[in-house]
């Protein structure tokens, strides 16, 4: 922000989905239920999926970030995969709605006999004494109007030691604090 005013800032809603068929040997594809396949049908309706405007932010995205298997052999196809999806939020969105959507889009993708679920992320935080806790993934986006009063009296006391006007700003990225 380069230590500038910032009256809101879009959000970050951590999601893993988890893709499960059944483990083959590469040379047999046809005894297995490739989970592969699943997230290459999965993948373009997370790409295409409508999402959310805010004045000012513009659209919320959806990306993938990670992906992963249960397995590393280059033999076998595997049980299970696993993808991290990041979505930048804007103001109105919430984590149980971008679930169902999401599930929604997963069900659809899904071979007879593999299963698919979508989560919010549990991420482990420690404090610096030590005491840890597990919460969800999840930071809002927020904004407050450029008239409400902590965004005009943030401005008056910046323009004061300032000297000159400083104006609030949002910031276009997430934060987490």
């Amino acid at each position: 922000s380069q230590c500038r005013l910032m009256r809101g800032h879009r959000g970050r809603t951590g999601l893993e989905v988890r893709i499960t068929g059944k483990a083959g040997h590469a040379s047999a594809p046809g005894r297995a239920i490739n989970p592969h396949y699943i997230a290459a049908a999965f993948l373009p309706g997370v790409r295409d999926l409508p999402m959310a405007e805010y004045p000012d932010f513009g659209r919320a995205t959806l990306v993938p970030t990670v992906y992963r298997s249960d397995n590393e052999s280059v033999n076998v196809i595997p049980e299970s995969v696993f993808m991290h999806l990041d979505w930048r939020t804007v103001p109105g969105e919430d984590a149980a709605s971008m679930v169902v959507r999401l599930q929604a889009l997963l069900d659809r993708a899904l071979l007879p006999g593999a299963t698919g679920r979508v989560v919010v992320v549990q991420d482990a935080m420690t404090s610096y004494n030590g005491f840890s806790l597990s919460l969800p993934s999840v930071f809002p986006a927020s904004a407050l109007a450029p008239d409400h009063w902590a965004v005009r009296a943030g401005e008056s006391a910046l323009a004061e030691a300032l000297g000159r006007p400083e104006e609030a700003s949002l910031w276009r990225f997430a934060t987490d604090g």
